[in-house]
Formats: C-alpha cells, structure tokens, sequence
C-alpha cells in the first residue's frame, strides 16, 4: 500500500507535456480500480516518475482512508491551490481537495468511463514489446469490450512535441469502430526509456519501433495493419514501411512527414497529409511532401488542408472535421 507521501511526492513529480508547456496533467479515465494491469500501470510510471506520460499513479489514492486523504489535500493545497485536470479534450484548473475527493469516488470513475467514452469502453492496456535492437517499446492498446478481438491493427505515431497518449481522442474512436489500435511511445519519448543508447544517436524514434509494433498486433492476430504517423512519427513510419516485408503494412499516413524518405520503396495504401502554410526553419514542407507523393507508387492520396497547423496540431484546428473524414475514409478502404 502506498503512503500518503509517497502519493504526494508522484503526484507533484510526474509531468508530461502540454499545449503551453510541461503541465501537471490529470486523466480521470486512469482512476480504474478493477483494471488487471493497474499494478503494471503504476509500476511503469514510478520507473520514470520525472517526466513519464500520464498520470496512471492515480491509482495510488484508491489506498488513501479519509485521514490520509485530508492529509494529503492540506499539504498539496500549500504547494498549489489547484491541479490540471481532464474531463474532456482540454485540461482544466481544480481544487485539489476536489479532484482528491473525485479519485476516491469509484462511482466518478465509473460515471466518467461511460460518460466521456460512449460505453461500452475499456480503458488501454500498457503493453511492451521490444525492436530488434534492443529497445523496450511501450504503447496502450486500445480494444473494444464487447466484441472479439479485432482482426483490423492500427499503429498510431506520436510527434516530437507528443508522447502516446496525445492520440487518445483518435484512438478511442478506432477502437470503438473495430479496430485493435496501438499507440506507441518511440523510444526516448514518455515510457519509452530502456535500450541501448548508441541506439538513439539523434533522439528521433526509429522505424524499428513502428514495425516492432506491426508486427506486435501480427503476432496477436491481426491480419491487416495500417499506420497513422504524424511528423517525426510520419518519418518512422515511413521507414518502417521501407523495412516492412511484403504485405506486412496495408496502409500508410504520412501527416506532415519530412518527405525525405524514399517514396518509390514505401508500400501498401498511402495517404499524404499536410497544411499547405506548414513550415519550419527551411521554409514550406508543402514542396517536399508532394514530390515524395509524386514519386510514390499507387495506390496513393494528397491532402492539402487550410492553414499553417503542423501534424497533430491540426486536430485542435479548424480543420480537424476535414481531416478525420479522411482518415476514417482512408481506413474503411484499407485492407
């Protein structure tokens, strides 16, 4: 059983990142009590309780009686009068001697799951898998309750700016329209913290963490695996793709990519995305990304949205409705 300081100190340790910085940030969907991987959940976290992903330590208030919730309440609010936390899309400031009171009310967590998630809903599963060199990959796989296991894999990649658990508004809405979806940490980034380092020479991911995460979902069944990778995540998958056996990865979402990798060797379905204002030091990425389009082999898709937003950025924009039309349209003709 965890102590109140020992709550205390995850509690204020634990950050990850937000839209205007590093943030304490609150999940109430992770107060799940009778989840089997709960101990794993907290266990991962506390491994890395300086800037892990979310705040799965949660759990640990479950074991606070009233006294040692009171306790804890007063010290916390002396630090801070409020907490970042989510009970939608965006995080939002609570007393904390509220959001104490809300983590130990089953009936919140409860209420919030089928609330927020359109039940039936089963929170991710935190899975790990290794890469063929040496990389411990950890990723939460999304799954529906109420079914047989899904035999549609979907990999999502995180940007530089992003850990896994960015992707959990598209996650969630894959998952409850069939697919077995896997949204992966690449290595250095949130949980992702255990190989070798020579490993990751540049601190941008790897393809291999993407086709170890294919072949992940392969090996638990599914028969067909598409990705959806957003800028650095976009540039791994796309070398996972090169890397991949035949017929390994059906299809591919490149969302605002580097275009650099060879478009001629990519496989499967593709589908090109970008915001024809993107651009960074060099100047647009519009340019790169159609020639890589160009070049690429059918059969193959560019979308050019409006405005400057880069990769998943543009879910929190104007153009968010234009842009998961396409990628759900993309996914039901995907095989």
């Amino acid at each position: 059983m965890l102590s109140t300081a020992d709550a205390e100190e995850i509690l204020l340790k634990t950050k990850i990142f937000g839209f205007s910085g590093p943030n304490r940030h609150i999940y109430a969907y992770n107060v799940v009590f009778d989840e089997p991987d709960a101990l794993a959940r907290f266990q991962a976290i506390s491994e890395h309780a300086g800037f892990a992903g979310q705040l799965y330590a949660l759990i640990a208030f479950q074991t606070l009686d009233a006294t040692a919730a009171a306790d804890l309440t007063t010290r916390l609010s002396m630090a801070r009068g409020e907490v970042l936390m989510s009970d939608g899309h965006l995080p939002a400031p609570r007393p904390v001697a509220d959001v104490v009171d809300l983590i130990r009310n089953r009936q919140f967590a409860t209420e919030f799951r089928r609330v927020r998630y359109h039940h039936p809903w089963r929170a991710p599963r935190l899975v790990t898998f290794p890469t063929q060199d040496g990389w411990d990959i950890y990723a939460d796989l999304y799954e529906r309750e109420d079914r047989p296991a899904s035999d549609r894999g979907l990999v999502l990649v995180h940007g530089g700016r992003f850990t896994k658990d960015s992707w959990q508004g598209l996650a969630i809405q894959a998952a409850n329209a069939g697919f077995r979806v896997l949204a992966i940490d690449l290595r250095g980034y949130g949980l992702s913290k255990n190989g070798p380092t020579h490993q990751n020479p540049d601190g941008f991911g790897s393809p291999l963490d993407v086709l170890a995460a294919v072949r992940y979902l392969r090996a638990a069944g599914a028969t067909s695996v598409s990705i959806i990778g957003a800028s650095m995540g976009a540039d791994a998958a796309a070398g996972a793709s090169i890397l991949a056996r035949p017929s390994e990865i059906d299809g591919l979402v490149l969302l605002a990519g580097s275009g650099s990798e060879p478009a001629d060797r990519l496989k499967g379905r593709k589908l090109f995305i970008v915001a024809h204002a993107d651009a960074n030091s060099a100047g647009l990425r519009l340019p790169a990304i159609r020639a890589q389009y160009e070049r690429a082999s059918p059969p193959k898709e560019l979308l050019i949205l409006d405005g400057a937003e880069h990769a998943q950025l543009l879910f929190q924009s104007d153009q968010e409705g234009r842009l998961t039309d396409a990628l759900w349209q993309f996914l039901r003709l995907t095989r």
